[in-house]
């Protein structure tokens, strides 16, 4: 009769659980919310993304939420560092062209130096800006068409082949070609043979992380910092993430990387009473805590098959130790007294 109610007892000692687990009552182990992905909710990233990207303290990336305009939009007109419409930085080239030089982040035109020679009279430089060029000297030599003694032949036949910039003409002079000397198209540069050159945007395709590289045009450019909507950014080339039932095809739960280098929380499929990735398992498997880690051990810690810290503190005279009178030894292990046996 006493050997079937301690046996009963231990049975229940066991199914209650005769240790504190690492402090955690595994018996109400938490849910996982929409937080962690771990309820089968789009997972959370650990990691760049929104406006600017960055790296997070784990070194994760996320997906962005805004496409960054070309670089032809963002340094239309525009050279040096700037902030693009996904308030990211963006580094547009110090190249703005023949006839104009970067200052306080714009390209500004540079009168030419030599608008005045063989020139008189009251006109507007390369750059649109009025310049006295005085009267002429000699003696009879009037001042026509802003020429001294020479007629000027018409702009269209000294600038022909040209888009922008400058070209001397018949009498000497040196003319505006183009708008001005400047390209029609807003954020085109001038090329020293004339020619207008606008960034197509090849060279940062599919590229971010603020990148540079060279465009069509030789500028060295910086791409943007970070990638069109819905994509990450991983390193300096734009990748889209595969849905996370490919990331985690196979595996139980825990922590997977995708193909864009991110690290994602797997859904946990382990169920109630199993713990994930603990123990010899693996990071991505389930592993079922051992009922009864203390065995005869009535004091003291022990560390299960799942890795847990169980702390032991069960009776040597009731439970899982067998006896139904007992004494705790100092080394933890029960000791049943005379003539009883103890596992």
């Amino acid at each position: 009769m006493r050997l079937g109610l301690g046996l009963v007892l231990a049975f229940v000692l066991v199914s209650v659980g005769c240790g504190t687990i690492a402090g955690v009552d595994f018996d109400k182990a938490r849910l996982a919310d929409s937080n962690d992905g771990l309820d089968g909710s789009a997972p959370s990233f650990e990691g760049p993304g929104g406006g600017t990207p960055r790296g997070d303290a784990d070194g994760g990336v996320h997906a962005s939420t805004c496409t960054p305009d070309p670089n032809a939009v963002t340094c239309a007109d525009r050279c040096g560092p700037t902030e693009d419409n996904c308030k990211s930085s963006r580094e547009c080239s110090t190249d703005c062209g023949t006839g104009k030089a970067c200052a306080g982040g714009k390209c500004e035109c540079v009168s030419d130096g030599t608008w005045c020679n063989n020139r008189c009279g009251q006109t507007q430089d390369n750059c649109g800006r009025p310049v006295d060029c005085g009267g002429c000297s000699g003696v009879g030599v009037e001042c026509t068409a802003n020429a001294c003694g020479c007629t000027p032949e018409p702009v269209a036949t000294t600038c022909a082949g040209k888009s922008c910039g400058t070209a001397v003409n018949n009498c000497g002079q040196t003319v505006a070609c183009g708008n001005n000397g400047a390209c029609a198209a807003a954020g085109a540069i001038c090329k020293s043979d004339g020619s207008c050159c606008s960034d197509n945007g090849a060279a940062c395709n599919g590229r971010c992380g603020g990148v540079r590289v060279t465009n069509n045009c030789g500028q060295e450019i910086g791409c943007p910092a970070q990638c069109p909507a819905s994509q990450v950014c991983a390193g300096t080339s734009c990748c889209t993430p595969e849905p996370i039932t490919t990331t985690c095809a196979g595996v139980a739960c825990g922590p997977k990387v995708n193909n864009c280098g991110q690290t994602v929380i797997c859904p946990d499929t382990c169920g109630p009473g199993k713990m994930c990735g603990a123990g010899a398992v693996g990071p991505n498997a389930c592993c079922s805590p051992s009922l009864n880690p203390c065995g005869s051990r009535c004091s003291g810690t022990v560390v299960d098959n799942c890795g847990r810290t169980v702390t032991c503190n069960q009776l040597c005279s009731d439970g899982p130790c067998g006896c139904h009178t007992g004494t705790c030894r100092p080394n933890g292990i029960c000791e049943c007294n005379y003539n009883q046996l103890c596992p």
